[in-house]
């Protein structure tokens, strides 16, 4: 893994942590500017509370692929990096987690985006 996937990936795992508490507010806080562009904070936490709620307690999440990528569909061009994890619930045995990772120029990595399925 390059030192930009293993960057992205901890500072995705680190996101994730707050996904798996159910701190949505602070989950789009700590996302990237162009997420908070996209969805606005209540928007987020009701669709987060959708999608995750059922899904209970985490059992388990395993790095199961990453990649560099420069274009994602309907977001500017610059440094993601794509992650997804094979991942463990109490309401799902086996579930596929990806988040984008964005690379903002101070701020480090950011969730640029996030689906489960």
């Amino acid at each position: 893994m390059t030192n930009s996937v293993v960057q992205a990936a901890s500072a995705a795992e680190a996101w994730l942590g707050l996904m798996d508490a159910g701190s949505y507010a602070p989950a789009w806080q700590a996302a990237a500017t162009y997420f908070q562009q996209q969805i606005a904070l209540p928007a987020w936490e009701e669709a987060a509370g959708a999608g995750r709620g059922p899904l209970k307690a985490l059992h388990g999440r395993v790095l199961h692929r990453a990649s560099e990528e420069h274009h994602l569909p309907g977001a500017p061009e610059g440094d993601y990096v794509l992650i997804q994890y094979l991942s463990r619930f109490d309401g799902a045995e086996q579930a596929v987690e990806t988040v984008a990772m964005q690379r903002e120029d101070k701020a480090g990595w950011k969730a640029v985006g996030y689906y489960i399925s």
